[in-house]
């Protein structure tokens, strides 16, 4: 969080110092407005986030909960990489149109894919010896570890959601999130009870699967 924060309070000011932005009351106005819509967001995709780790610990047991989320731990940290990416690109997607950027985003969510399939590719070869070198305790989340990596082919889908953020469109991101959320939290509440982390796991690469869906729509319709 605390590095996130940080790489976001240097690209801020970069960017201010490189376009020569300027506060008057009316834009700072909006900017508040909408910093209150991406918190109200931001929010809501935590609380669901809680929902798989919450439903393991009172449906399964608290050993499945530990294997999921070690599993999940080495994918966070992959994801931050891609989440850093983003920020960097997020001042040239805002300085241009959206007819502009669209010009060359098939071409960067294509680059983006082939990486992120390599990056998934050498984690689910790789990841035995990760966890038998620095978690040979919780060798048992090797092979769900393996499973989320799959989650990581869609990560391209950020770069729509950046340009979204980038040009204000809050009602489409409203969209985008809480349906996506809404599709996760079910998924978990029929399947974790059933299948325990094995429910968690299908849930979770459902709805990674159905939000690019949702974002490649979304992207038709800027």
């Amino acid at each position: 969080f605390i590095s996130n924060f940080i790489l976001g309070l240097i690209i801020y000011v970069i960017s201010l110092r490189k376009y020569h932005v300027q506060s008057t009351s009316d834009n700072v106005n909006e900017s508040l407005l909408y910093s209150k819509h991406l918190s109200a967001i931001g929010i809501f995709s935590q609380l669901s986030s809680q929902v798989d780790p919450l439903l393991l610990w009172h449906t399964a047991s608290p050993v499945q909960l530990a294997i999921y989320s070690f599993a999940q731990a080495p994918i966070r940290e992959l994801r931050n990489l891609t989440e850093n990416f983003l920020s960097l690109i997020f001042p040239k997607f805002s300085t241009k149109t959206i007819d502009e950027v669209k010009k060359t985003l098939p071409l960067r969510i294509f680059q983006m894919t082939v990486v992120s399939c390599i990056m998934a590719g050498a984690y689910i070869i790789s990841a035995p010896f990760i966890f038998r070198t620095f978690l040979p305790q919780y060798i048992d989340s090797v092979f769900w570890s393996q499973l989320i990596a799959i989650t990581l082919i869609f990560q391209s889908k950020g770069l729509i959601e950046t340009l979204i953020i980038a040009h204000g469109k809050i009602k489409l991101r409203y969209i985008a999130i809480i349906t996506n959320h809404s599709i996760r939290i079910i998924l978990f509440l029929i399947l974790i009870p059933l299948y325990g982390i094995q429910g968690a796991i299908i849930g979770t690469l459902i709805s990674e699967f159905v939000s690019a869906i949702i974002f490649a729509v979304i992207y038709k319709k800027l």
